[in-house]
Protein backbone atom coordinates (compact mmCIF):
# COMPACT_ATOMS: atom_id res chain seq x y z
CA UNK A 1 0.00 0.00 0.00
CA UNK A 2 1.39 3.45 -0.76
CA UNK A 3 1.46 6.16 1.84
CA UNK A 4 0.21 9.72 0.76
CA UNK A 5 2.20 12.31 2.84
CA UNK A 6 1.20 15.98 2.32
CA UNK A 7 3.12 18.57 3.43
CA UNK A 8 1.33 22.25 4.84
CA UNK A 9 3.44 25.89 5.36
CA UNK A 10 2.24 28.81 5.05
CA UNK A 11 -1.26 30.58 5.36
CA UNK A 12 -2.52 30.15 9.10
CA UNK A 13 0.86 27.99 9.61
CA UNK A 14 3.16 31.31 9.01
CA UNK A 15 6.55 29.67 9.24
CA UNK A 16 5.60 26.35 10.40
CA UNK A 17 5.18 23.01 8.60
CA UNK A 18 3.11 20.25 9.09
CA UNK A 19 2.44 16.91 7.91
CA UNK A 20 -0.91 14.48 7.11
CA UNK A 21 -0.22 11.01 5.96
CA UNK A 22 -2.77 8.48 5.16
CA UNK A 23 -3.31 5.33 2.98
CA UNK A 24 -5.73 6.63 0.95
CA UNK A 25 -6.60 3.17 -1.15
CA UNK A 26 -7.81 1.64 2.16
CA UNK A 27 -10.82 3.49 3.36
CA UNK A 28 -10.18 2.88 7.01
CA UNK A 29 -6.94 3.71 6.87
CA UNK A 30 -5.78 6.58 9.68
CA UNK A 31 -4.75 9.96 8.62
CA UNK A 32 -2.08 10.81 10.71
CA UNK A 33 -0.80 14.38 11.22
CA UNK A 34 2.76 15.64 12.16
CA UNK A 35 3.01 18.89 13.98
CA UNK A 36 6.70 18.79 13.63
CA UNK A 37 7.03 19.89 16.74
CA UNK A 38 9.05 16.51 17.98
CA UNK A 39 6.00 14.38 18.83
CA UNK A 40 6.05 12.56 15.95
CA UNK A 41 2.93 11.19 13.81
CA UNK A 42 -0.52 11.29 15.82
CA UNK A 43 -3.66 9.54 14.65
CA UNK A 44 -6.85 12.14 14.39
CA UNK A 45 -10.36 11.24 13.96
CA UNK A 46 -10.37 10.99 10.05
CA UNK A 47 -9.83 7.91 7.62
CA UNK A 48 -8.88 7.56 3.97
CA UNK A 49 -12.90 7.63 3.30
CA UNK A 50 -13.17 11.34 5.01
CA UNK A 51 -10.58 12.53 2.39
CA UNK A 52 -12.66 10.79 -0.81
CA UNK A 53 -9.57 9.26 -1.20
CA UNK A 54 -7.73 11.63 -2.98
CA UNK A 55 -4.40 13.87 -2.62
CA UNK A 56 -6.74 16.88 -2.37
CA UNK A 57 -9.38 15.68 -0.05
CA UNK A 58 -6.73 14.93 2.55
CA UNK A 59 -4.98 17.95 2.20
CA UNK A 60 -8.60 19.76 2.76
CA UNK A 61 -8.06 17.51 6.08
CA UNK A 62 -4.53 18.73 6.69
CA UNK A 63 -5.75 22.32 6.55
CA UNK A 64 -8.81 21.42 8.78
CA UNK A 65 -6.52 20.71 11.27
CA UNK A 66 -4.11 23.44 10.79
CA UNK A 67 -6.39 25.76 11.54
CA UNK A 68 -7.38 23.74 14.95
CA UNK A 69 -3.89 24.02 15.79
CA UNK A 70 -3.25 27.77 15.14
CA UNK A 71 -6.81 28.13 17.80
CA UNK A 72 -5.32 25.95 20.03
CA UNK A 73 -2.01 27.29 20.29
CA UNK A 74 -3.93 31.26 20.58
CA UNK A 75 -5.43 29.68 24.15
CA UNK A 76 -2.20 28.36 25.35
CA UNK A 77 -0.46 29.64 28.39
CA UNK A 78 2.64 31.69 27.85
CA UNK A 79 5.35 33.66 29.33
CA UNK A 80 8.17 35.93 28.80
CA UNK A 81 11.43 34.19 28.75
CA UNK A 82 13.68 37.09 27.23
CA UNK A 83 13.72 40.44 26.52
CA UNK A 84 17.02 41.36 25.30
Amino acid sequence: MITTTIKLSGGVLGSEVMLVRCVLANAASAVEVDYCMGDGWQSTQYQAADARHTARGLAAIGMELAQSAVQELGTCDWEIVSED
